[in-house]
C-alpha cells in the first residue's frame, strides 16, 4: 500500500500574505480621506443698505479656514487650497459683478467672475474661477477671495445670499466641495427704507394776489400757479428721499423782514379756502395748490410784504428739520395783461399816504403769451427807502413817512402811473410846491435822471436809483414825470411815464 504525499504548505503562506496585503489596502482608503479637511467661511459687507435707485457696492468674501479659536473655523484648518467658487444672489434686486480681488495681490490676475446667469426663479448666479495651472493661484488656508458687486435695491426687505466652494479651478468635479463650519450664519443684507431727516422746498412759492374767499376774477392770478410750491424730503447726506404717500406736511407763513430775529406769523394765506396750509405727499413730494383736487389753490386774504413759508412734517413720529422758502409777495393786483388793449389797475390806497393807479399799453406781444401785471403800494417801504437812501425826493433830506413806495412790473408794455399823496403827506414837507415835488425812482436799467446811482451792494434786486426829470428834459425811452399837479383838497399828484424796459420799477 503506497503512502499519500504530505500536503504542501507554500500556497497557504502565500494566501495568508495576500490577505494581509489586501487588508492594508482597504484600511489606507479611509485613513487618507479622514486626513483631508475642506472648510471655508463667507461674509458680506455691508449687511445693511438703504433702498434707492442708485447702486451700492457690496463685497462677498470667501476665506479658506485656518485655525482661529475665537472665529468660525475654531481650531480646524483646511489641508487643501480651493480654486473656484459660486455665489447665488436673491431675486428682488439687480446685481452686477464689478471685480474680483484676493488677499494675496499677486494671485488676483488669475481670478475672474463669469457673466451672471439668471435662474428661472429670478436668482442670479455668479461663478468665480482662476485660470492658473494647478494650485498656482489657489486660495491657501488663511487666504481669501472677494467678489465685488453693484447692488440696486429699490424695495425694503431681506436679501439672503448663498455660496459654494470647490477645490477645482473651474468649479467642476464631484467630491471636492468645501463646507462651511457647522452653525455658520446665513449671509443676509437688510434693505431699509431711506430715512429723511430734513425738508427742502423743491419748488419755491411765487406771487399771490389778494382775494376774498370764494372770489374769482377773470384771468386773475389767485393761486400759486402754474408752479405751486412743493416740499421734498432729504436724508443726512442731503440726498432726496422718496417717502411713501400720505405723509402730512404743513406750512406756516412768516414776515421775516420786520425783525429777522423774531419773524411774525402771517395768517393771511388760505389753502383751498382753509386757514391751515396742509397737504399730503404723493410720489414722495408734498405739493400745495393748483392740482385737480385742490381747485382753490393758495390765495392771499391780506397784503403781505416779502413773506416766507416754513414747512413742517413728521416721519414717522419724528419731527424733521423744517425748511424755509424763498421770499414772495401777496400783492393787491396781479393779473394777466394781454396785448389786445390797455390794462388798467384799480386805484390802490394806503391810509394817510400814497394812492396810485397804473395803465399799461401794449408795445409788443411775445409768442401771443400774456404778461403778468404786478402792482402794489406801500410794501416794504422802510426796507426799500433805506436801501435807496441816496434817492430821497424830499427837499429837507428827511424821508417823508407818508410817501409810500409804488411797485409796478409788466414786460413788453409802456406804463403810466398816476400817483397822489394825501394832504397830510404834502403838509409834512417844508417846501411842497407842486413844481418842486420830486419823484424818486428805482429800476433794473440805467436811466437819465438827477443823481442816478448804480445798484448798491445791499440791494439784492440790483436797481439803479435817482430822481426823475420832467419828460421834456429827457429823451425816449426814459422814465420821466409827465405832469405834476395839486388837487383842490390839498393833495399833490404826479403822472409818471414808464417806458417798456425790463425790471420792477419802484417810485415814491
Amino acid at each position: 500500500m503506497s503512502r499519500r504525499p504530505a500536503p504542501r504548505r507554500r500556497p497557504t503562506a502565500w494566501l495568508a500574505l495576500g490577505a494581509a496585503l489586501l487588508a492594508s489596502v482597504v484600511l489606507a482608503g479611509p485613513a487618507a480621506a479622514g486626513s483631508a479637511t475642506r472648510l471655508y467661511t463667507d461674509s458680506v459687507a455691508p449687511v445693511s443698505v438703504v433702498a434707492a435707485k442708485t447702486a451700492t457696492t457690496v463685497s462677498v468674501t470667501l476665506r479658506n479656514c485656518k485655525s482661529e479659536p475665537l472665529g468660525p473655523c475654531g481650531s480646524r484648518t483646511s489641508t487643501l487650497p480651493f480654486g473656484s467658487a459660486e455665489v447665488t444672489l436673491p431675486a428682488g434686486a439687480a446685481w452686477t459683478p464689478s471685480g474680483v480681488t484676493t488677499s494675496r495681490a499677486e494671485r488676483a490676475a488669475a481670478w475672474s467672475a463669469t457673466p451672471p446667469r439668471v435662474l428661472t426663479d429670478g436668482r442670479t448666479v455668479v461663478r468665480l474661477r482662476n485660470n492658473a495651472s494647478g494650485t498656482t493661484a489657489a486660495i491657501e488656508p488663511g487666504e481669501s477671495v472677494t467678489l465685488k458687486l453693484l447692488l440696486t435695491a429699490e424695495t425694503a426687505g431681506m436679501l439672503t445670499l448663498t455660496t459654494a466652494v470647490k477645490q477645482s479651478n473651474d468649479f467642476s468635479g464631484n467630491g471636492n466641495n468645501f463646507a462651511r463650519p457647522a452653525g455658520s450664519a446665513a449671509l443676509v443684507i437688510t434693505v431699509t427704507d431711506p430715512t429723511p431727516v430734513k425738508l427742502r422746498f423743491r419748488t419755491q412759492p411765487s406771487t399771490v394776489q389778494v382775494t376774498k374767499l370764494g372770489e374769482r376774477i377773470a384771468d386773475a392770478r389767485q393761486e400759486m400757479c402754474p408752479t405751486p410750491p412743493s416740499v421734498e424730503f432729504l436724508d443726512a447726506q442731503d440726498k432726496v428721499v422718496r417717502v411713501k404717500d400720505d405723509i402730512e406736511v404743513s406750512l406756516r407763513a412768516l414776515r421775516p423782514n420786520l425783525d429777522p430775529n423774531n419773524p411774525v406769523p402771517y395768517a393771511g394765506l388760505r389753502f383751498s379756502g382753509l386757514a391751515t396750509l396742509t397737504t399730503t405727499t404723493k410720489g414722495g413730494v408734498a405739493t400745495f395748490g393748483c392740482t385737480t383736487d385742490q381747485p382753490g389753490g393758495i390765495t392771499g386774504q391780506e397784503l403781505g410784504a416779502r413773506l416766507t413759508l416754513v414747512a413742517k412734517a413728521e416721519y414717522p413720529g419724528k419731527v424733521l428739520e423744517e425748511a424755509t422758502s424763498a421770499e414772495f409777495d401777496v400783492l393787491p393786483f396781479y393779473v394777466f395783461c394781454r396785448g389786445t388793449g390797455p390794462c388798467i389797475t384799480p386805484e390802490l390806497n394806503v391810509p394817510g399816504g400814497t394812492s396810485a393807479k397804473v395803465v399799461a399799453t401794449p408795445a409788443s406781444v411775445r409768442d401771443n403769451e400774456p404778461d403778468l401785471f404786478q402792482f402794489a403800494v406801500g410794501l416794504d417801504d422802510a426796507k426799500e427807502k433805506e436801501t435807496y437812501a441816496a434817492c430821497n425826493p424830499e427837499p429837507t433830506q428827511a424821508r417823508n413817512p407818508y410817501r409810500n413806495v409804488v411797485r409796478v412790473d409788466v414786460a413788453d408794455h409802456d406804463k403810466t402811473a398816476t400817483l397822489r399823496w394825501s394832504k397830510q403827506a404834502v403838509q409834512w414837507a417844508t417846501d411842497n410846491g407842486a413844481k418842486k415835488w420830486d419823484i424818486c425812482f428805482a429800476a433794473a436799467k440805467e436811466f437819465v435822471g438827477r443823481g442816478v446811482t448804480a445798484p448798491v451792494a445791499a440791494d439784492p434786486l440790483k436797481l439803479w436809483h435817482g430822481t426823475l426829470l420832467p419828460c421834456d428834459r429827457v429823451a425816449k425811452p426814459n422814465p420821466c414825470v409827465s405832469r405834476l399837479f395839486r388837487e383842490a383838497g390839498g393833495e399833490q399828484g404826479a403822472l409818471i411815464s414808464i417806458p417798456n424796459v425790463p425790471g420792477d420799477p419802484k417810485m415814491w
